[in-house]
């Protein structure tokens, strides 16, 4: 495989990527160990450790490194948008009462990222109404923020061509693409969602049950790739179609694997989005960016 063959140079010193990923892991492991001595989530001392093996100190992870394990963020996101929709239980978000919308549409101003939320979330086991009014809100609110992104991105597209051209497409045709993109991430989501549970439920095994869990992540993430989707949306769906199937017992035999599995992900995932944070390029910013970091 291609990732195998990448080697990364520091001075003489030449280390796989595989090598590299395993001595990572490890070192993020037991510095995550010292944040939560620390009274810390455990992801702060993975990105730490990402930090210092990135471009900012060590450049151990250099750019091309970090485009061929991109994979494995977005494996990671598949699962996180799988779990959070496994908890938009209908009947549970009636019962969270019409406050609820209050708290999403507060929560979209600082639009949150799920995977710390989630990562938290499962370190700490939380369980009960405010973990369930926290998978809502980080739920409604990733899905949101990708709908108004997908659009207004295209909006400001649209008027940059205009300015610098003189020339502008259609709006009703320049916002196609984006409402395609979120009905068909729907419906390929909707489908798989179906499939999925038309299959684990004849399972008993939590071994087989991981098996066609990871696999129908990795194949919705792998078309939304292909096609252009939000693989967040996609994932979110099939995860939201089990937990409303109305089958408490089958959501729980789904679900519980999933605590083996997350931590790992977790690791990776945090320990490139470290890697990369450039640390150099903080001052760049300008005031912009110390108001928008301040402003959050």
């Amino acid at each position: 495989m291609e990732v195998l063959a990448i080697t990364i140079n520091l001075s003489s010193l030449k280390i796989s990527t595989l090598t590299l990923m395993g001595a990572a892991t490890i070192v993020a492991f037991y510095v995550g160990r010292v944040a939560r001595f620390a009274k810390l989530p455990s992801l702060i001392g993975y990105m730490v450790v990402g930090i210092i093996l990135g471009p900012s100190l060590l450049h151990l992870f250099d750019e091309a490194s970090m485009e061929h394990l991109s994979f494995i963020t977005e494996i990671a996101l598949g699962f996180v948008a799988f779990s959070i929709g496994s908890e938009l239980n209908l009947s549970s978000l009636r019962r969270l009462g019409v406050g609820i919308i209050s708290i999403i549409f507060g929560s979209m101003a600082p639009a949150s990222a799920p995977a710390g939320t989630v990562a938290v979330i499962h370190e700490y086991k939380a369980r009960g109404s405010l973990t369930k009014a926290l998978y809502a809100v980080v739920g409604f609110d990733d899905g949101l923020a990708i709908i108004i992104f997908g659009f207004v991105a295209t909006l400001a597209k649209n008027l940059l061509i205009s300015e610098a051209s003189g020339e502008s497409e259609s709006i009703f045709i320049a916002l196609w693409d984006p409402t395609k993109e979120i009905i068909l991430s729907f419906i390929v989501g909707g489908i798989a969602g179906l499939i999925f549970y038309r299959l684990v439920r004849r399972l008993q095994s939590a071994r087989d049950i991981l098996i066609i869990v990871f696999g129908f992540v990795l194949l919705c993430t792998g078309l939304s790739i292909r096609w252009h989707l939000s693989l967040i949306l996609t994932n979110m769906v099939v995860g939201f179609v089990l937990a409303n199937a109305r089958h408490e017992t089958l959501l729980h035999r789904v679900t519980s694997p999933l605590s083996d599995v997350m931590p790992l992900l977790f690791v990776l995932f945090f320990c490139l989005a470290g890697a990369h944070l450039e640390l150099s390029t903080l001052p760049s910013l300008g005031i912009i960016g110390i108001v928008y970091i301040l402003g959050r």
